[in-house]
């Protein structure tokens, strides 16, 4: 299960952040081809929307290495990247909380944990921002992003969040709706880098809702332990911590 295999962290330090947009460069510049790797800088993938954001980040236990990460944009981002894009049609049941919104964006999980294909030796480094992994083994993506979101599950109660917003592709929305996040369409499909589209949630709803059809996922998110930890709990001399 997820908690023997892998830890989740808040980026809340320069070099956190920097891993996090290597590995979203990694993936979404050099292997899906979703953004255009000459517009990055330094091999970081980066928007507008990084500023009012959190970014988590996930490690491997086993090797250390850094295999996913997920980006909440919070309710001081005006506007979301889904209000921008899409034209919304909320339905009479949803109440629109803006400023106790955020947008879940950036599900980023290398090629190693996504399916099956021949398998490549990652190199070991000692920069802990070099560490992503490489290769592939058997499929571990729903695992992975099971960990995400009880982190953003987490934050969010603890910060008032009440609704949480995507713009996400079709697989990627299956891949959601298969552990347990009812995802309800507040849009028509667009076209940015792909077929994307609008989606709304309410987390606890669908945690709840989740831990019922599935013990798995009752045992894991009814754990007493943190569901994220501080980056600069485990790198204390990292410079420049942010909030």
């Amino acid at each position: 299960m997820f908690d023997s295999r892998f830890e989740v962290f808040l980026a809340n330090t320069a070099l956190s952040k920097r891993i996090h947009y290597q590995l979203r460069y990694r993936v979404f510049c050099l292997d899906q081809g979703f953004e255009d790797p000459t517009r990055a800088r330094l091999d970081q993938e980066r928007d507008q929307w990084d500023k009012e954001s959190l970014h988590f980040l996930v490690r491997e236990r086993s090797t250390g290495q850094w295999v996913a990460t997920m980006r909440m944009i919070l309710p001081q981002a005006k506007p979301f990247p889904v209000e921008s894009l899409c034209d919304l049609s909320l339905q009479d049941d949803l109440t629109y909380h803006r400023d106790a919104s955020c947008e879940i964006s950036r599900l980023c999980i290398v090629r190693r944990y996504r399916g099956r294909q021949a398998l490549r030796r990652p190199r070991p480094t000692a920069a802990p921002d070099a560490m992503i992994s490489e290769g592939v083994t058997s499929r571990t993506e729903p695992e992975i992003m099971l960990g995400l979101f009880r982190a953003g599950l987490q934050y969010s109660r603890a910060n008032g969040l009440k609704q949480w917003y995507f713009l996400v592709t079709p697989a990627l929305a299956r891949v959601i709706g298969r552990i347990g996040v009812a995802l309800t369409e507040i849009g028509s499909p667009v076209e940015h880098r792909g077929t994307r589209i609008p989606y709304v949630t309410d987390p606890f709803r669908s945690c709840s809702d989740a831990m019922q059809y599935s013990p798995v996922i009752a045992r894991m998110f009814s754990r007493p332990l943190p569901a994220y930890r501080l980056f600069s709990e485990i790198r204390p001399d990292s410079r420049e911590a942010v909030a």
